[in-house]
């Protein structure tokens, strides 16, 4: 099993206990997950990812405070 490119991070590097991450599946598709320190969850389900990475969440521009 290889872990896929673009930062992934081997499972036996965990993150921080329910901090949301992405997970890369056996499928190779990319889900919004967490760790709980025991497992992996994603979508409501317990899953086993194949690699993790930090997840990253980008504001467009208009999605800042806006003067009234």
């Amino acid at each position: 099993m290889s872990t896929p490119q673009k930062n992934w991070m081997a499972l036996v590097l965990p993150p921080e206990r329910y901090e949301p991450i992405e997970v890369c599946l056996p499928d190779d598709s990319v889900k919004l997950g967490v760790w709980t320190g025991k497992q992996w969850w994603a979508e409501g389900q317990q899953i086993l990812p194949k690699a993790w990475r930090p997840f990253h969440q980008t504001l467009s521009a208009d999605a800042g405070l806006r003067s009234a």
